[in-house]
């Protein structure tokens, strides 16, 4: 005898697929006028649509691993009892990340470049524009990593670099009047 199919998880998944394309197929193309990358006058920026795209095509991998997995006579994960503790650490590990990605960009300008230069006027020039991301980024997914894998690694702290550099330039290098996070806001 097979497996038994949890049908529940099957109905959700497949209901989350459903919804999912059809966010993707009608109501973002019929609701929003710029397409995922908008280019106006040579100039490329992130359109409009580029979050709602994203948040679905999310939505539709998750739904559709749901679903596969009630096929396979698993049921999913349900959310756990959380601890007070790890509770705690997370919400540490967030307020020093972003904590990171404020001060480290004029931080180092004061140190390389002395008092008499002004970050916010340097917040969208190389390297300047990409040091509190690439810090504070690199040590949040660092972070993470070993809260869950309860160790530290050189190998994780690779990792969150080399992730931490690609989200950079995949969002940085190709829009030209995009901020990285803090910059925008500085």
């Amino acid at each position: 005898m097979g497996r038994v199919k949890n049908i529940h998880d099957m109905a959700l998944g497949a209901t989350g697929v459903i919804l999912s394309l059809a966010v993707l197929w009608l109501w973002i193309p019929a609701d929003i006028d710029t397409g995922v990358i908008d280019v106006w006058r040579r100039v490329t920026r992130i359109g409009d649509a580029m979050l709602p795209t994203f948040s679905c095509i999310a939505i539709l991998l998750a739904s559709l691993i749901i679903a596969l997995r009630g096929w396979a006579g698993r049921q999913a994960d349900r959310m756990l009892h959380l601890d007070p503790a790890f509770l705690l650490l997370t919400m540490m590990i967030l307020t020093i990340g972003i904590t990171l990605m404020f001060i480290t960009g004029p931080v180092l300008v004061r140190i390389f470049l002395g008092a008499d230069r002004s970050y916010p006027l340097l917040r969208d020039e190389y390297p300047w524009k990409y040091t509190g991301f690439v810090t504070g980024g690199t040590f949040l997914v660092f972070a993470f990593h070993a809260l869950v894998c309860h160790r530290f690694s050189r190998r994780a702290a690779a990792i969150a670099l080399l992730a931490t550099v690609a989200i950079a330039a995949i969002y940085g290098l190709p829009f030209d009047d995009l901020l990285l996070p803090p910059n925008g806001d500085v």
